[in-house]
């Protein structure tokens, strides 16, 4: 099918997903090989965002994760480019969480609600385009246009000694859906927190017949 509620945050590497706590949640979509095999793709979409949010109680933290390229997508300077890992999200993304900034400011909702073209970024993407110390105010080029950047992420370091977590920009959720084009609906991921501990597993099968409602799913499919 198309959703896999993940508890516990055991399948996920990255340190920000972690931070969530016991309380955490992540909803990313889930393909079986034979679907692949079959050409079904499975997505997770805003409509389904909206659902969970207007549909299933006791949570909080809502927030979308949108991959717009994972340590591929091109970003220039001047006469200079690099590949960085781009994801466009919310402010609430920042609350709480390992990345937050250091400098500056991070998304905030006027960035969301007016689709502004604005950024985020690491310390390696300043050390990559050679940008300033203290990069705000000027202007990089991804996706055929220009963001100002806002603000500077803290310094993560290297994770298992490969990934680079400083080679980070982020955007606002709404300008990376605007930027997905309308064929295609963005594929998505979400991560929450349940209000109360002992409520995770009423809140995630709740989630769970949400997202099938969501997708049409008869009782014999799978999730």
């Amino acid at each position: 099918m198309v959703v896999a509620v993940l508890q516990g945050f055991a399948h996920t590497i990255t340190a920000q997903f972690k931070s969530l706590g016991s309380n955490g949640l992540i909803i990313m979509p889930y393909q079986s090989r034979e679907a692949a095999l079959a050409g079904r793709q499975a997505r997770l979409t805003p409509d389904d965002l909206i659902a969970i949010r207007q549909q299933v109680r006791d949570i909080r933290d809502v927030v979308p994760v949108l991959p717009m390229a994972r340590f591929s997508g091109e970003v220039r300077y001047g006469n200079r480019s690099t590949a960085s890992s781009i994801t466009a999200t919310t402010p609430a993304f920042a609350q709480g969480g390992v990345q937050y900034p250091a400098q500056g400011r991070f998304i905030v909702p006027g960035d969301d609600a007016t689709r502004r073209p604005v950024a985020v970024i690491g310390a390696a993407v300043i050390k990559n385009l050679g940008l300033p110390a203290h990069p705000e105010g000027h202007y990089i080029q991804m996706f055929g246009g220009w963001f100002k950047v806002v603000g500077v992420l803290n310094k993560l370091g290297t994770l298992l000694g490969v990934l680079n977590q400083d080679n980070q920009i982020y955007i606002p959720f709404d300008t990376g859906v605007s930027l997905s084009g309308r064929s295609t609906p963005p594929d998505i991921i979400i991560q929450l927190q349940v209000t109360r501990a002992q409520d995770l597993a009423q809140v995630e099968a709740r989630i769970t017949q949400v997202l099938r409602r969501q997708h049409h799913l008869l009782p014999a499919q799978e999730n």
